[in-house]
């Protein structure tokens, strides 16, 4: 799927509109709302990609790669592939109950 696009997709199959879209950097951000849990999404078109995860307002965990390849949707997770010359990295991000997980492979 097309970066720039796909903010049309997460529209369309799971119903959120990007919390901001940064003109300058070609950026989406979304919010993740569910009890105490809030996760910010947010990709770039020069294929950069982070997460925050916070609890009770306060940040718990945060993530940030480069090399974003693909963006898709399956079974309502978002699925952000990335790979560099090295690394290949996926995140699956689930925005209803505010799950995510990152998984690293070694490329040799």
């Amino acid at each position: 799927m097309m970066i720039q696009n796909f903010d049309n997709v997460i529209l369309e199959n799971l119903g959120f509109e990007p919390l901001e879209f940064d003109r300058d950097y070609f950026q989406w951000t979304y919010q993740f709302k569910k009890n105490n849990l809030k996760l910010d999404f947010t990709y770039s078109i020069d294929k950069i990609i982070s997460t925050y995860l916070y609890f009770n307002e306060i940040l718990i965990a945060s993530n940030f790669a480069s090399g974003l390849s693909e963006l898709s949707i399956e079974n309502n997770i978002i699925i952000a592939t990335l790979s560099t010359d090295k690394l290949y990295r996926k995140l699956k991000l689930a925005p209803y109950n505010i799950t995510i997980k990152w998984s690293d492979e070694f490329i040799l």
